[in-house]
């Protein structure tokens, strides 16, 4: 005799997970937004394809098991996005919809992998540079994982260019969302990427650049004592940010020459207040050696002087070093700061008593903003 199982008799667990692949089997495959038309917006039942295809794939990141699951949900993610990389229509679409879907990932409750989704979740919104993404990217750059708000800097570096080009909102959220990051983070790596997300864009001029600047002007002038202290992250942050300052002085030779001053002092006086390279200390120490050296040449660059005094006395082996430090302090305030003066370039590093280079996350008082120099 046969019996027949009950339906009440099938678990919860095997019910969901049932539903949950035939789901995933049904939802739209690659090949079917490689279908979509191009060169024209989308239309509803288009952008139902999308949307259908999108909400599988965050569904199969948050469901993930394993690494190697989260990963290949990642990549069906952000391959997505690429089948059509020529298309404006298709790809402002795609990431409207990936930027709606994100957030219920972004607070995961009790699952072991939360802080993994949540990172490739970051990654996968990082790579998709239309302004469409921006409520993506706000949502992470409020997220307590650093790792999270890392992907959301960078990923504001990427899609700048075109959130600011709408200009409006659009324009005055991400510089607000920037400067709010910039002033608040306790991670180097994401303090750089803000910086540099902060900087100039190609194209982009007017009230918005304006914004822009006084925005990076205000973050950078706020931070600076952390690099000033020679707290080791503080001091990367202001190394990958250099890069800034080069960008910056073909639209403004002045305030780039202020924020490559603020680095120039805030080094030179965080390297002569370093008593001896401890084995913590010591990567900070040349650190700030090769962050002199290149905003030397930079400044030298931009005023058009042809010497290196700095670079000589960290060259000079026949001096201690305790020796070179003193004379590249020495050097900043007599060689290069008369000739900074002369353009319109304020101090604002104000010395205070250190005890060398720190290995903690970057810290440091916020002076009231004063905007870029005049």
């Amino acid at each position: 005799m046969t019996h027949r199982m009950p339906r009440r008799s099938l678990s919860p667990l095997l019910f969901c997970c049932i539903f949950s692949g035939s789901a995933l089997a049904a939802s739209p495959a690659i090949r079917d937004l490689a279908k979509l038309p191009v060169d024209r917006p989308l239309g509803p039942a288009e952008q139902k394809v999308i949307a259908d295809y999108v909400a599988s794939r965050l569904e199969q990141l948050r469901s993930a098991k394993t690494l190697q699951q989260v990963q290949k949900a990642r990549k069906a993610l952000s391959d997505g996005y690429r089948v059509h990389p020529d298309s404006v229509y298709y790809q402002l679409a795609y990431a409207k919809h990936v930027a709606v879907g994100a957030g219920r990932l972004l607070s995961l409750r009790g699952d072991p992998l939360r802080p993994v989704k949540e990172l490739h979740l970051g990654m996968a919104v990082a790579v998709m540079p239309q302004y469409e993404i921006q409520p993506a990217l706000v949502a992470m750059s409020k997220h307590s994982s650093p790792a999270v708000r890392y992907w959301a800097a960078k990923g504001y570096r990427r899609a700048g260019r075109r959130i600011l080009m709408m200009g409006g909102e659009h324009a005055r959220t991400m510089t607000a969302t920037l400067e709010r990051m910039g002033l608040k983070e306790s991670s180097g790596p994401v303090l750089g990427e803000v910086l540099q997300a902060l900087g100039p864009y190609r194209d982009i001029g007017g009230n918005e650049a304006k914004a822009l600047l006084a925005a990076l002007d205000h973050v950078w002038s706020a931070r600076i004592n952390g690099l000033r202290d020679g707290r080791a992250e503080a001091v990367a942050a202001y190394r990958r940010s250099l890069g800034v300052i080069v960008r910056l002085q073909s639209r403004d030779l002045k305030a780039a020459l202020q924020l490559a001053a603020d680095v120039m002092e805030a080094a030179s006086l965080a390297l002569k207040a370093a008593k001896s390279a401890k084995a913590d200390q010591a990567e900070s120490v040349e650190m700030l050696k090769d962050t002199l050296l290149l905003v030397e040449r930079y400044i030298g660059e931009m005023l058009q002087v042809r010497s290196r005094p700095i670079q000589g006395v960290l060259a000079d082996q026949k001096k201690s070093p305790e020796e070179r430090r003193i004379l590249v302090r020495l050097k900043a305030l007599n060689f290069w700061w008369p000739k900074l003066t002369a353009k319109g370039v304020r101090r604002r590093v104000k010395p205070v008593p250190t005890t060398g280079p720190a290995t903690t996350r970057p810290t440091g008082s916020r002076p009231a903003r004063s905007g870029p120099a005049k």
